[in-house]
């Protein structure tokens, strides 16, 4: 009997706060340039909501973000903006939390931002507006996604959009209804491995592990090559 080729998987985790070397990544850095990125590792620069908290001083933070943002530019690794959004039941005020968001999206667009990685807790008429009248075209994904297919649909209207899942995402009534050309897998800031997300995603979808690192290889290529 012949032996099977042996395939070694890609593993790509979509999003994480938390860098694990040896894996392919998109890390969300804040506002600081990651060092020792191995070569399969990207990754974003950006305000997160949950940093905007009472004693954030917005006009320091800009600078600070629009600095280390044009300084990351030079980076091959660097992809884009992120994790920046609106978060309705974090403090402060979504006017607020609105404000910082869209001031980092002018400028990211004004230097010709590719990829927007976009944090949405109970707001996606709040961000969807912000970015239609942003004019922001490019690839956007959709963080730890577990809503109504409904929604993606409206933001990809507008962009690329794509369905990053996570446990919740994973464990959505809805899971069956998204796009699997749309979809990536993520750990977040979790202690859950990326193994584990694909042995989950290859059990809810009845999908092979190895089919599922396929298709996620093919929205690698999408985002980091395009």
């Amino acid at each position: 009997m012949p032996l099977k080729k042996y395939v070694k998987l890609m593993m790509i985790d979509f999003h994480t706060h938390n860098l694990s070397p040896g894996i392919s990544q998109f890390f969300m850095a804040d506002l600081k340039i990651p060092q020792n990125l191995t070569s399969n590792q990207y990754f974003f620069i950006g305000i997160h909501p949950w940093k905007i908290t009472d004693s954030f001083d917005a006009n320091n933070q800009l600078t600070e973000f629009k600095n280390v943002y044009k300084k990351a530019q030079k980076h091959s690794q660097f992809l884009g903006l992120g994790e920046v959004g609106l978060d309705k039941i974090k403090p402060p005020s979504l006017k607020i939390q609105a404000d910082i968001f869209q001031k980092q999206l002018e400028f990211a667009i004004s230097l010709n931002v590719k990829t927007i990685v976009l944090h949405n807790v109970k707001t996606f008429d709040c961000s969807l507006e912000i970015l239609k009248t942003s004019g922001f075209r490019g690839k956007l994904i959709l963080h730890d996604f577990y809503a109504h297919p409904n929604v993606y649909e409206q933001f990809n209207k507008h962009c690329k959009a794509y369905i990053s899942l996570g446990m919740r995402g994973l464990n959505s009534r809805h899971l069956l209804s998204y796009p699997l050309e749309s979809c990536l897998l993520e750990t977040d800031d979790s202690n859950e491995s990326i193994k584990n997300i694909y042995k989950i995603a290859s059990e809810k979808l009845t999908l092979s592990v190895g089919e599922i690192d396929k298709e996620l290889c093919k929205r690698l290529k999408e985002i980091v090559q395009n």
